[in-house]
């Protein structure tokens, strides 16, 4: 699987193109605000992750080693969407 930052950088870049990005005055002026873009790109990605968990619990009804790992993992990559930052990248 692939590195759960590296998963959750790709998460929000898939969403960050069609994001809404005014906020305020800026739906006046037309002026693109990347921080509004980003947190909701980032709220976009994170409802991805949970709708993960949902089928996570359908997919291994009996809570196996294989279910854990993958929750484990999408927990991780939930953490990282939370910590990601475009300008530390």
């Amino acid at each position: 699987m692939t590195d759960p930052k590296e998963k959750a950088k790709e998460l929000i870049e898939s969403f960050l193109p069609d994001m809404y990005c005014f906020m305020g005055s800026g739906m006046l002026s037309n002026d693109y605000d990347y921080k509004v873009a980003l947190n909701n790109a980032k709220a976009c990605s994170e409802r991805a992750v949970r709708n993960m968990h949902t089928e996570l619990d359908e997919i291994y009804p009996n809570k196996d080693g294989k279910w854990r790992s993958r929750m484990d993992y999408w927990k991780e990559v939930s953490m990282e969407i939370f910590k990601y930052d475009s300008k530390n990248e």
